[in-house]
């Protein structure tokens, strides 16, 4: 068979074919089916309408107590502080020491202001293992590169827990020894 004779062959196969689905769809087994498509589609009006448990502002009532609504965990307590940082403060410029019982701090924003009109400040926030600060820090929880006049916002959906072990640490934040504006840094969070 020649090359000719195959393509002439397969161009009348393939032709039959889109005639033969063709024909199937427009003969009554092909409506049929796309009626079934098209049923497929949901109206509602007012004897049918869409089912919703609730509309507008929920109502909630509590029989026979109280009901305390609450983002903090139980037991918790809230907890902010703003801290002006000067390199009087130097390296720990103190924002936490957990007061006796609590062993848990949650951070949930910190917030750093440079009050320098030009230069930039680095900074970091860091946990040192003694209540006093006054040892080499143990980690470091965040950094920030603040412009002159400017803010650096951190907020922690999900709060960053600090939880090293008793109540003999504390968080604190740095300041170069060769900057000479002020630097504030504002922690919001709860502790336990």
């Amino acid at each position: 068979m020649r090359a000719r004779d195959k393509f002439k062959y397969g161009a009348v196969g393939a032709v039959t074919l889109m005639v033969g689905c063709g024909g199937l769809l427009t003969t009554g087994w092909g409506r049929a089916e796309a009626a079934q498509i098209v049923n497929v589609f949901v109206t509602n009006d007012a004897a049918h309408p869409v089912p919703v448990h609730e509309q507008g502002t929920a109502s909630v009532s509590v029989t026979n107590g109280s009901l305390t609504v609450s983002t903090l965990p139980d037991g918790s307590t809230p907890w902010y502080v703003s801290v002006y940082g000067t390199t009087s403060c130097g390296l720990r410029c103190k924002l936490f020491s957990p007061p006796a019982g609590a062993t848990t701090l949650a951070l949930t924003s910190l917030t750093f202001d440079n009050a320098n009109s030009s230069a930039s400040v680095f900074s970091g926030v860091f946990l040192y293992p003694a209540a006093d600060c006054n040892v080499g820090a143990s980690g470091k929880v965040t950094t920030a590169d603040v412009p002159g006049q400017d803010t650096v916002h951190e907020a922690f959906p999900q709060p960053i827990v600090l939880s090293p072990g008793g109540s003999d640490w504390c968080l604190a934040f740095s300041v170069p020894a060769d900057y000479t504006g002020i630097l504030s840094v504002t922690a919001v969070g709860y502790y336990r």
